[in-house]
């Protein structure tokens, strides 16, 4: 058997003749270029042709989810609402104490506080700027927390949230103002609150709205004038500047809330202290750290580049006057309550934690407070107030969560009635074929 291979000037197979041997001097021939396919391809998902089922909402099937509907959220409403009902809170606003409070304990007038019930009585000393608060409170088991509420205070604009460098709280290596970053709008960086140098270039376009630097040079701060180029606010931006700078003393009990009961009552002279452990989340250790590269300068080069921010200065002068210092430096940087204030919040009435007593319980009574006032919230038309209160196993007592399921099961309830009433009383037959329009022809 002869087997034959075919070579190129062989004959082809299945060809009468030599194969062509080609030219080496001819042109090519032209490629042919394939065309691109734009657009989708055919398919049933990218064309939109995928089969559905259409739902038709008819009463016998939406009574049985109505009714599912109204049976998860009855119980939850009701088991908000006992919650809620049995936790306790109280609010005292003083707000106008320094206007409005006498120099002797009284009790406050219609309209000086919008919680009477709350403050027995108040007196203020304008020499010392202290306001002496006589607040009832009832009992209430540990945990007890106190809160910091304030109304129409909108932390949440653009401006002011972003007035903030993260890199400082860090304790990144941020070596002058300049490294913080850009001033504009639209990048988040401390803006007015940034240069503490008014005869910088970069501060001088902002100079119109830096409190610092509005006024004459002659009527600025030591500590302003001072400033060596390139010096930065520590912590720079709106939000640290507006830190709450009003200060406490425990809760004293002046006398029980019920004589006549006094089982459950507070001891007269005995306190009642809060602590700022545990009031702050466990990250904030990572978020809020010294400023390393300072903490190896002299006090001179820190009071010359590190400044205080303008509120806490004028708050706080024996501390922050005339500057920084090695030991003021990180005072605040790890104060709980601090950290806790540099979240804004998103609503213009809010809670800061402000304190926690995780051990003792709260006896009922009236307690003396003393509050040193000077935060002014009325520049912003705000209140500020002190919130005690328990926790339940939500948060803070909050009716709004009730409210919400039961009038969702009160809806459902509503229309699974509907519905069935429609029902059982309609003669028409629903998805009878004899009311089709080629039917009724």
């Amino acid at each position: 058997m002869v087997h034959l291979r075919h070579r190129a000037t062989d004959v082809a197979p299945g060809s009468s003749g030599p194969a062509a041997v080609p030219d080496p001097g001819a042109p090519k021939p032209p490629k042919i270029k394939k065309t691109r396919q734009y657009g989708p391809r055919i398919e049933r998902f990218r064309q939109q042709t995928l089969h559905y089922y259409n739902w038709v909402l008819i009463p016998r099937r939406m009574l049985p989810l109505l009714t599912l509907l109204f049976l998860i959220c009855l119980p939850i409403g009701l088991a908000y609402l006992v919650t809620s009902r049995n936790t306790h809170d109280v609010r005292a606003d003083y707000t106008q104490c320094a206007t409005a409070a006498p120099a002797t304990r009284a009790r406050p007038q219609p309209g000086q506080t919008t919680t009477p019930d709350t403050i027995d009585s108040w007196a203020y000393n304008a020499a010392t700027g202290q306001c002496t608060l006589f607040i009832n409170v009832p009992a209430m088991s540990a945990p007890v927390h106190w809160w910091i509420q304030f109304t129409n205070f909108y932390q949440n604009h653009r401006l002011f949230v972003g007035s903030v460098s993260y890199k400082q709280l860090r304790g990144d290596d941020v070596a002058n103002a300049e490294a913080i970053g850009t001033i504009a709008v639209a990048t988040p960086t401390c803006g007015w609150l940034q240069y503490a140098n008014c005869n910088d270039a970069s501060a001088k376009d902002q100079s119109r709205f830096n409190m610092d630097c509005l006024r004459p040079e002659a009527e600025r701060d030591a500590v302003i004038r001072n400033a060596a180029p390139g010096a930065q606010y520590y912590p720079c931006g709106l939000i640290a500047n507006s830190f709450f700078t009003d200060e406490f003393t425990d809760l004293t009990c002046a006398a029980p809330l019920d004589p006549a009961a006094p089982a459950g009552a507070c001891t007269p002279a005995s306190t009642y202290a809060f602590s700022t452990d545990d009031i702050t989340w466990a990250s904030a250790k990572d978020q809020f750290r010294p400023p390393g590269r300072w903490a190896s300068e002299s006090d001179a080069t820190i009071r010359t580049n590190l400044i205080p921010p303008p509120m806490w200065r004028a708050a706080w002068p024996e501390r922050y006057g005339d500057g920084y210092n090695a030991s003021t430096l990180t005072m605040m940087i790890g104060d709980p309550r601090f950290q806790n204030w540099m979240r804004p919040e998103g609503q213009p009435t809010f809670r800061k934690l402000w304190g926690k007593n995780a051990s003792g319980a709260l006896a009922a009574g009236t307690y003396q407070m003393v509050v040193t006032s000077r935060y002014d919230v009325a520049r912003f038309n705000g209140t500020k107030s002190i919130v005690f209160g328990e926790t339940t196993w939500y948060g803070q007592r909050n009716y709004t969560l009730s409210i919400l399921y039961l009038i969702g099961a009160a809806a459902a309830l509503l229309l699974a009635l509907m519905m069935g009433i429609h029902m059982f009383c309609s003669k028409r037959k629903i998805g009878d074929p004899r009311f089709l329009s080629w039917n009724r022809q």
